[in-house]
């Protein structure tokens, strides 16, 4: 399917592999103060599903009106009539005051087509009399053939209220694109007001010097106080604003306009142009373009010349498109609908990915807890202050749209006042509220099919860059302290330096040789933590860090960070209103990752540490024994031990990841 650019593409089903290629499609324009939400009558990927398409649009004013795509397949093909069929089966109140219904109907009759010869199609008589029972009212043109044998099978239809305001539909011949059917465009009167929503400030376009003489302006009445809570809100908001005016100020930003198709050249504009003036037939257009499609692609082949353009040219027939999200199914309410609307989705991953589903609840951050022993933490110094700000990548900005690139531009005038702001934050331990606020942005895990779910999407946070630097800081000190005073278990692996993926399969595989060798079995049980950092609780993670000698302030700094957080989930091209948060670490954060291996931590030290691997949120039990009967009563002891040490802890595990592996000879 082609993908065009500045529009979002809903689709009418899922699993194309299931239920066929849909044969109605809708693009809706992007911020042009559309909203729109996609609706499913029919709750499975039935066949008449891909032949119907409901979209419901909103103005900015809350007007709202539904639009009903129809492709219904003419006598002979693949599901002949079924789409009208299915269409008149729904109840009336599915259709508000305000219904457009458009499409390839494939049905011949009097009513639109006066001038027609022979009897009308079969279905024709019942559907007319369905069209007078909704009020849907015929606005297209009547006996203006649509198809190039003369009959009128593409049809508009309104209610009477959108219908009295002035809708109507005609044949739009500059939109021909060479299908044997003529384009109809369908007119509505809609409210147009609407702001404009801001586009990306493009780096490239950046004037240097006149950014730094802004930044320098700004940063003259910027207070450099650092002693409360309150100065350090204060102290990261102004420098925010001041780095945001400048950049503002000095770069251009995006324009609304795509670049459409790389391989659309002078020649296929040329082709068009004459296409459109007669000059040329229908089969000339469509040649020229193909042949410079082809081309190009033969020319890109030819320009490669490095291993990675290779896996680059894997990609060139995966294009993920700009579908709408489908409906979400909640498990925690399995005998409620799916939701449709994009309010309905955010509660449902709101629910199902931001809240902590244990029965054992979070306790106060102030829990006493006697620790094991106790740790130092470095001072801050410049140095490590900007390699955790100049040597990171150019991750997506937060809300603030300040990225890394910018703040090496700006480097020589704020370092100084990052370095005071990163340690008053960690002399009183502090999270600025600032580098608290989080967009959401919803990401499909790969190689998943059950749409449905809200387990199968990732909540990636877009943090602030700056914060994401304090981050940083933290993560690399934490990072070394933890395996230089053993605080983590010998392999326990995930955001830790010099312990890598390979080295974990490298002693898992050196464990189960040896058993082998030895004529013994083995048998290995993982285990995934369900939710990982969505289901840390701040209270016990507080605790857990006190327990392991973490000194007070970063404790606090932690606490903060881990609290107060409040998030926007960004769906479908929307961003929804603020939500509070009470428990979880962002992912996306530099710090989540370390934080969660510490919370976990004393699961690894259960029964015997040796015959237990880790991996961020994934857990393995290797039983060496010398039978599988024996090994799996091994197992069976490790999971319940797990689990009972889980529910005491708020962390629980899914049961539909567990895997067993046996190895013998």
């Amino acid at each position: 399917m082609a993908r065009v650019v500045r529009f979002t593409t809903p689709q009418p089903q899922n699993h194309w592999a299931i239920s066929g290629r849909p044969r109605v499609l809708t693009y809706a324009r992007k911020k042009k103060g559309i909203r729109t939400s996609q609706l499913r009558p029919f709750t499975s990927d039935t066949e008449e599903a891909s032949d119907l398409l409901f979209l419901q649009i909103f103005s900015p004013t809350g007007k709202s009106a539904l639009i009903v795509n129809i492709y219904n397949a003419p006598v002979g093909c693949i599901r002949a009539g079924e789409a009208a069929k299915a269409l008149t089966t729904l109840p009336e109140a599915y259709f508000p005051q305000t219904t457009i219904l458009a499409g390839d109907l494939n049905l011949l009759h009097n009513r639109w087509q006066p001038s027609l010869q022979r009897s009308p199609t079969t279905f024709a008589e019942p559907f007319i009399n369905w069209l007078d029972l909704q009020g849907l009212v015929l606005i297209s043109d009547i006996d203006c053939p649509t198809h190039e044998r003369g009959n009128v099978l593409d049809l508009s239809f309104a209610l009477s209220p959108l219908t009295l305001a002035g809708a109507k539909a005609s044949i739009a011949s500059h939109l021909d694109a060479t299908s044997d059917h003529q384009p109809l465009i369908t007119t509505v009167p809609w409210d147009q007001r609407y702001k404009e929503t801001a586009q990306k400030l493009r780096f490239d376009t950046l004037d240097h010097t006149s950014f730094l003489s802004l930044l320098a302006s700004n940063l003259a009445g910027t207070e450099s106080s650092a002693a409360t809570e309150e100065d350090l809100d204060a102290f990261a908001e102004k420098l925010i604003s001041a780095i945001q005016g400048a950049y503002r100020g000095s770069a251009k930003r995006t324009l609304t306009q795509g670049i459409g198709q790389p391989w659309w050249n002078k020649d296929c504009k040329n082709a068009l142009h004459n296409y459109r003036s007669g000059l040329c037939s229908k089969t000339d257009f469509r040649r020229i373009t193909r042949w410079s499609q082809r081309q190009f692609w033969r020319d890109k082949l030819s320009t490669i010349t490095q291993m990675k353009d290779v896996f680059d040219m894997s990609k060139w027939h995966k294009s993920t498109g700009t579908f709408r999200s489908p409906p979400l199914k909640d498990p925690l309410r399995p005998s409620s609908l799916p939701a449709v609307t994009i309010y309905e989705k955010r509660d449902v991953l709101v629910r199902n990915l931001l809240q902590n589903s244990a029965e054992a609840g979070d306790i106060p951050l102030d829990s006493p807890a006697v620790p094991i022993t106790s740790l130092y933490f470095p001072d801050i110094l410049m140095s490590q202050v900007e390699e955790s700000i100049l040597q990171a990548g150019n991750t997506a900005p937060g809300v603030d749209e300040i990225p890394t690139c910018i703040l090496k531009v700006a480097w020589p005038l704020i370092k100084d006042k990052v370095q005071m702001l990163y340690q008053g934050c960690l002399k009183i331990g502090y999270h600025p509220k600032c580098f608290r606020y989080v967009i959401l942005a919803i990401i499909q895990k790969p190689k998943k099919t059950d749409w449905f779910s809200p387990r199968l999407y990732r909540l990636i946070a877009l943090l602030s860059v700056l914060g994401k630097g304090l981050e940083r800081l933290v993560v690399r000190n934490m990072a070394w302290i933890s395996i230089h005073y053993k605080v983590l278990a010998r392999q326990q692996f995930g955001a830790l330096p010099l312990r890598s993926v390979n080295d974990l399969t490298t002693c898992l595989t050196h464990d189960v040789e040896q058993a082998l060798n030895q004529g013994m079995t083995t048998s290995l049980l993982t285990l995934d933590v369900k939710g990982a950092f969505d289901a840390v609780l701040p209270g016990r993670l507080i605790r857990r860090l006190c327990e392991q000698g973490w000194p007070t302030n970063l404790v606090l700094w932690i606490a903060s960070f881990a609290t107060g957080r409040s998030v926007q989930i960004r769906l479908d091209g929307e961003i929804g209103p603020s939500t509070d948060i009470a428990c979880g670490l962002p992912q996306g954060s530099p710090v989540s990752g370390i934080l969660f291996m510490l919370y976990i931590a004393p699961l690894f030290r259960l029964g015997n540490p040796r015959n237990k691997f880790g991996y961020a949120d994934d857990v393995a039990n290797l039983a060496i024994l010398t039978s599988l009967a024996t090994n799996c009563e091994a197992l069976s002891d490790s999971l319940q031990e797990a689990l009972n040490w889980g529910a005491v802890e708020g962390i629980t595990f899914a049961p539909d990841k567990y895997k067993l592996l046996h190895f013998s000879r």
